[in-house]
């Protein structure tokens, strides 16, 4: 019988080997080259002297067609809050000041961002706490199970396992091709923008990033979520019009970690929990995250 998870294998996936430091470093430093719109880079942060490892540290994985910037200041005020040295990624395609960027990216691209994005989590801090939002938390769960011994915690964020509208999922059979370009058509119409989206989101984009996007919910889907042991919270709102809840409880229930949880931010009123778009619900979110986090501090 086929569940919410019982789908094609997606196609592009690389092997799960961290960057050196050099690479990474490589990698920030070509930033200045990618064509991007202004504070939508990739972010290096510490929280005392430049360069001096932090106990734990903060990796932020933002969402589909989303920029760093996504749920600021939430990263940073986390990091600040613990003492915490950060990293912000970029996944390719996102940030750019032209959209069709998105169009070149592949699930591959995006794995390897994840990729940098735990190696400078690792050279910060002795201890990575891993959040991520909507489709980044896909790779954080990728990364969870690829490297359990190298994150200490998950927060997920309104969890993209497979958006609210089931039509996407047909991107995943033979001829779903044929279908992005109308999807995206009447994802355009029906949505409605915050105003200050514009500066850290692709509010249009290629039919085929929306099939890439597909690919890492599918990659999600398939993964032995059972091995993840990493403490992990999962916050969501009940008014989310973007993503499965169905799929996001499944996910949770599959999650082998004994210390997890899962809470509804009330204050929130749609995807986004917090950040420009949704303000109102910061401080919930910093709350909820920082004492999930200082729990498992105190058993480590």
């Amino acid at each position: 019988m086929m569940t919410l998870f019982n789908r094609y294998s997606p196609p592009q996936q690389i092997n799960p080997l961290l960057p050196t430091l050099q690479e990474i470093q490589d990698d920030l430093a070509q930033e200045k080259q990618m064509g991007l719109k202004p504070d939508n880079q990739k972010e290096v942060y510490y929280h005392g002297a430049e360069g001096e490892k932090s106990k734990y540290s903060i990796v932020f994985l933002h969402g589909f067609s989303a920029s760093p910037k996504e749920l600021a200041p939430y990263p940073k005020n986390l990091a600040k809050e613990l003492g915490a040295n950060g990293y912000s990624t970029r996944f390719k395609g996102h940030g750019t000041m032209l959209s069709s960027a998105l169009a070149d990216a592949t699930l591959a691209d995006w794995q390897k961002d994840a990729l940098i994005a735990l190696s400078w989590g690792l050279e910060l801090g002795e201890k990575v706490i891993l959040a991520a939002n909507s489709t980044g938390c896909t790779f954080a769960l990728w990364l969870a199970v690829n490297f359990p011994d190298k994150i200490h915690d998950l927060i997920l964020t309104s969890p993209n396992m497979g958006p609210k509208s089931s039509l996407p999922d047909l991107l995943l059979y033979p001829g779903g091709k044929l279908l992005t370009k109308m999807l995206t058509q009447i994802e355009r119409k029906c949505t409605q923008f915050h105003p200050k989206q514009m500066l850290y989101w692709h509010t249009k984009y290629p039919s085929q990033a929306l099939t890439t996007m597909m690919h890492a919910v599918e990659m999600a889907r398939h993964l032995p979520l059972a091995r993840i042991k990493i403490p992990a919270l999962v916050l969501y709102s009940k008014q989310d019009k973007t993503v499965n809840l169905d799929a996001v409880k499944e996910m949770f229930h599959l999650l082998g970690s004994k210390q997890k949880k899962m809470v509804h931010i009330q204050a929130a009123t749609g995807h986004l929990l917090g950040g420009v778009v949704s303000a109102q619900s910061d401080p919930d979110l910093m709350e909820i995250a920082f004492n999930f986090i200082r729990s498992n501090f105190d058993q480590a």
